[in-house]
Protein backbone atom coordinates (compact mmCIF):
# COMPACT_ATOMS: atom_id res chain seq x y z
CA UNK A 1 0.00 0.00 0.00
CA UNK A 2 1.34 3.41 -0.91
CA UNK A 3 2.15 5.38 2.23
CA UNK A 4 0.85 8.83 1.32
CA UNK A 5 -1.42 10.37 -1.29
CA UNK A 6 -1.19 14.09 -1.97
CA UNK A 7 -4.84 14.32 -3.02
CA UNK A 8 -7.93 12.33 -3.96
CA UNK A 9 -6.90 12.25 -7.63
CA UNK A 10 -3.82 10.22 -6.64
CA UNK A 11 -5.80 8.04 -4.23
CA UNK A 12 -8.70 7.06 -6.52
CA UNK A 13 -6.76 4.75 -8.91
CA UNK A 14 -5.47 2.89 -5.84
CA UNK A 15 -9.04 2.69 -4.47
CA UNK A 16 -10.42 1.30 -7.74
CA UNK A 17 -7.57 -1.20 -7.93
CA UNK A 18 -8.59 -2.46 -4.48
CA UNK A 19 -12.11 -3.14 -5.87
CA UNK A 20 -11.25 -5.22 -8.96
CA UNK A 21 -13.88 -7.85 -8.29
CA UNK A 22 -17.42 -6.75 -9.15
CA UNK A 23 -18.71 -8.21 -5.88
CA UNK A 24 -16.59 -5.81 -3.82
CA UNK A 25 -18.01 -2.75 -5.56
CA UNK A 26 -21.43 -2.89 -3.86
CA UNK A 27 -23.04 -4.37 -0.80
CA UNK A 28 -20.79 -6.06 1.76
CA UNK A 29 -17.64 -4.37 0.48
CA UNK A 30 -15.54 -4.94 3.61
CA UNK A 31 -16.45 -8.63 3.65
CA UNK A 32 -15.56 -8.85 -0.03
CA UNK A 33 -12.29 -7.01 0.43
CA UNK A 34 -11.17 -9.35 3.21
CA UNK A 35 -12.37 -12.65 1.73
CA UNK A 36 -12.54 -12.11 -2.05
CA UNK A 37 -9.87 -9.50 -2.80
CA UNK A 38 -7.76 -10.55 0.21
CA UNK A 39 -6.75 -7.01 1.16
CA UNK A 40 -7.40 -4.53 3.96
CA UNK A 41 -10.07 -1.85 3.33
CA UNK A 42 -8.60 1.58 2.57
CA UNK A 43 -11.08 2.99 5.08
CA UNK A 44 -8.78 2.01 7.92
CA UNK A 45 -5.87 4.10 6.64
CA UNK A 46 -7.60 6.73 4.46
CA UNK A 47 -11.13 7.22 5.86
CA UNK A 48 -11.86 10.57 4.19
CA UNK A 49 -10.59 9.60 0.73
CA UNK A 50 -12.26 6.21 1.05
CA UNK A 51 -15.66 7.78 1.80
CA UNK A 52 -15.31 10.03 -1.24
CA UNK A 53 -14.16 7.01 -3.28
CA UNK A 54 -17.33 5.10 -2.33
CA UNK A 55 -19.52 7.87 -3.72
CA UNK A 56 -17.43 8.44 -6.85
CA UNK A 57 -17.36 4.71 -7.61
CA UNK A 58 -21.12 4.46 -6.97
CA UNK A 59 -21.80 7.32 -9.39
CA UNK A 60 -19.54 5.66 -11.97
CA UNK A 61 -21.46 2.39 -11.53
CA UNK A 62 -24.73 4.24 -12.17
CA UNK A 63 -23.23 5.75 -15.32
CA UNK A 64 -22.07 2.34 -16.55
CA UNK A 65 -18.32 2.81 -16.15
CA UNK A 66 -18.00 -0.24 -13.85
CA UNK A 67 -19.89 -3.46 -14.60
CA UNK A 68 -21.38 -5.15 -11.56
CA UNK A 69 -23.85 -7.55 -13.23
Amino acid sequence: MKKEFANFKEFYPFYIDEHKNKYTKLGWAWFGLFFIEKNKPATFKYPFYSAIGDWVMFSEILRGKHKIF
